[in-house]
């Protein structure tokens, strides 16, 4: 549960802090997904398949912050 709720105020946080790297960051703490590569890979092929909407988070990509608990 704590897993899920963390995954869930990082979309919130991804949704209104606009990036790439936070989008990342939701799907790397979903308990499904869980690892950084694939976290970036589905962001990248998503910005990939919709660049009219979500074009605007390619940019340089680090490791965010933490999400606080």
């Amino acid at each position: 549960v704590i897993s899920v709720k963390n995954y869930e105020r990082a979309v919130i946080r991804a949704a209104l802090e606009p990036s790439a790297e936070l989008a990342a960051l939701a799907l790397f703490l979903n308990p499904i997904i869980g690892e950084w590569k694939p976290a970036c890979d589905i962001v990248d092929a998503l910005i990939e398949s919709d660049p009219e909407h979500l074009g605007y988070l390619r940019e340089p990509r680090s490791t965010p912050s933490p999400i606080p608990v």
